[in-house]
């Protein structure tokens, strides 16, 4: 079985354990393909660019494979998980609704509410046929290897016949590749492995600018699969040859912590004909720098421990982060015997001081030596990457296989320099001196105010009577996802070939009419009224794409 490109976490049996291994390890988001990209225009001739995946495979060991098409030949090399999870946490979109009142109101306290590798010596080329092996090696849990081919048919009976799991309908959508000359690195799972041991991979190229093989991806992706890409170099990043939105903040939902955003950004993206991604964040990478790698990791003396528990107890309490990759490692090296619970052994080794007699041909100084090579030093690399970066950007898409016709890539913008946060925040403010009642929490209107955005909203005594939710009332404001569709390029400000704020606007005006409606104050007698015209004046919009 082919899998896509990058995607989300496994942490097999970890999740309600109590300890190290459950505690620390926080799955990353749970995204469709995840990427990290590295570029450094001064290293090298060309400069380089280092790609950071995150596999997930479900399934047997011997049916999974991966094939991602590169330019030249690639230095492959393990990375860790961490570098997602501490991503994800930092720098995805949060929504947050504030909760306020103007006037005196009999209600709770609003400040308790809730809103509720290294390269490879070339091996002497295969003959007949137009396949020819450029290196191989084994990286980390996987064995693998990087092709070049002048046909894809001939690529896919490559790779069939060496054991690599691939679908024979593969070859068209590597046909794009092939014609351009990409070379192409396939690994599978070493024999010794099992799917537990899918730690994220790294590739390193010549080159500056990133670009997803999405074209690819589209033999296993789902529709309207979400992508997240960061981007670390010396300027705002930005999509080269997609379009860029701005999403439409009165189309999230606030009262739910903005939980339809995938939704929102969906709809963008489609108003966007299906190739955009929008800023999630964008700031400097300083907050980043000597987070994952401690110069003390590298003097734990592991190899002179003495006996298994004292190497787990050493390694646990370091301050390494726990991850997937970790766990891979001790059930590799440190194999408990069988009556036991391997997590509760590594979570609380000093539990079970019996395992030093029962483990007595543990041996910590190839234990150690794995730690160094699979965990300390991809820790150390990551750090590195955000020492010598001046500026990381998030970008966020959904794709569908029908739109996975064009593979997107990136490049860097000086002149958007300007941060973009991932925190976004709204205030709910209760209109206390217009309530009816001294109840005031349930007979207050309301406004949702989103940065110089007013929404008015009946108060919940007056939606209720009229049948309505709040999220109910506020679906007129749904459309359009996109509040601004863009091109934008390596110089320059965007260029907008779509404003929609005229139409938002009219459509929190005519909700501002239902608002009047329902409390009693107009004359249309249809509560509703304005939110049918809103959705109906929809239509259907085009827009050019950057060539």
């Amino acid at each position: 079985m082919l899998t896509s490109l990058a995607l989300s976490l496994m942490v097999p049996d970890a999740a309600a354990c109590g300890g190290f291994f459950c505690n620390n390890i926080t799955p990353v988001e749970q995204a469709g393909e995840i990427v990290v990209f590295e570029v450094d225009p001064e290293d090298g001739a060309s400069g380089t660019t280092t790609m950071h995946v995150q596999v997930t495979y479900e399934g047997p060991p011997i049916e999974f494979a991966w094939v991602v098409p590169v330019r030249g030949t690639p230095d492959l090399f393990v990375s860790n998980d961490s570098l997602f999870s501490a991503l994800g946490q930092v720098t995805r979109p949060q929504f947050y609704t504030m909760w306020d009142a103007e006037g005196e109101c009999m209600i709770w306290d609003f400040a308790l509410a809730d809103a509720d590798g290294g390269g490879f010596p070339p091996p002497a080329p295969e003959a007949g046929n137009d396949v020819e092996v450029l290196a191989e090696a084994k990286v980390g849990p996987y064995e693998t290897v990087v092709l070049s081919a002048r046909n894809e048919t001939d690529l896919v009976q490559w790779l069939q016949n060496h054991g690599y799991n691939v679908p024979s309908g593969m070859s068209g959508t590597l046909a794009p590749y092939v014609a351009d000359n990409h070379n192409f690195v396939a690994l599978r799972l070493a024999a010794d492995q099992d799917t537990g041991d899918l730690v994220p991979l790294g590739l390193r190229y010549a080159g500056t600018t990133p670009s997803i093989p999405i074209q690819l991806t589209s033999v296993a992706a789902t529709p309207d699969m979400q992508l997240v890409t960061y981007i670390l170099g010396p300027h705002r990043a930005v999509p080269d040859n997609y379009l860029h939105v701005e999403l439409n903040e009165a189309a999230i939902n606030w009262f739910t912590n903005g939980d339809n955003y995938m939704d929102v950004l969906s709809r963008a993206a489609d108003q966007a004909g299906g190739h955009a991604f929008t800023t999630e964040f964008s700031g400097s990478t300083a907050s980043f720098q000597n987070v994952f790698y401690q110069d003390a990791w590298g003097s734990l003396d592991l190899a002179n421990q003495t006996g298994a528990t004292a190497f787990i107890r050493t390694l646990t309490q370091s301050g390494i982060p726990a991850s997937a990759a970790l766990l891979d490692l001790m059930r590799e090296y440190i194999p408990v015997p069988e009556g036991y619970d391997d997590l509760s052994v590594y979570n609380c080794p000093d539990c079970y001081p019996e395992l030093d007699s029962v483990m007595a041909d543990f041996d910590p100084v190839v234990a150690a030596a794995a730690v160094d090579t699979r965990i300390l030093e991809p820790l150390q690399a990551i750090d590195a990457m955000f020492d010598r970066t001046e500026r990381i950007t998030r970008l966020g898409s959904t794709v569908s296989p029908s739109e996975m016709t064009v593979d997107p890539s990136f490049t860097f913008n000086p002149d958007m320099d300007q941060d973009v946060s991932n925190i976004h925040e709204a205030r709910l403010v209760y209109l206390c001196e217009e309530a009816e009642t001294d109840d005031t929490w349930f007979t207050a209107p309301k406004n949702l105010v989103i940065g110089d955005t007013v929404i008015r909203i009946p108060s919940n005594q007056d939606l209720q009577a009229s049948g309505l939710t709040e999220a109910q009332f506020l679906a007129g404001l749904l459309e359009p996802a996109a509040s601004r569709i863009e091109n934008v390029g390596p110089s320059g400000l965007p260029e907008v070939i779509y404003d929609g704020s005229v139409e938002i606007q009219q459509n929190i005006d005519r909700l501002a009419d239902d608002a009047d409606d329902i409390e009693g104050r107009g004359c249309n007698t249809a509560p509703g009224g304005g939110m049918l015209l809103g959705l109906a004046g929809l239509v259907p919009l085009a827009f050019r794409r950057r060539s």
